[in-house]
């Protein structure tokens, strides 16, 4: 999982080029860790922006690995969650 998303976000950089230290730091720490820091310092807009195209990145992936019915069958309550609009609220703050 963490190879598809480096390299998802790898591809989403030259979009999204913000991105990028992620990409750099994610060697050494947890990748989530470094991309939640990141999205957290763009507006909104843009951070649904990058998320929306980073989890296209990761389906398109993940589709040439293991074929589009899984994938799509595996990512289903995520792609339901972001297209709705709602996303769920982080409450450990």
């Amino acid at each position: 999982m963490t190879a598809l998303l480096k390299r998802s976000l790898y591809l989403t950089r030259d979009t999204h080029p913000w991105l990028a230290p992620v990409c750099d730091a994610a060697a050494g720490q947890d990748v989530l860790v470094s991309l939640r820091s990141a999205l957290q310092l763009q507006s909104e807009a843009e951070a649904a922006v990058a998320h929306g195209a980073l989890l296209e990145n990761f389906r398109a992936l993940l589709s040439t690995l293991i074929g589009a019915s899984l994938t799509e069958r595996l990512l289903r309550p995520v792609l339901d969650n972001n297209s709705s609009g709602s996303a769920a609220q982080d409450t450990s703050q």
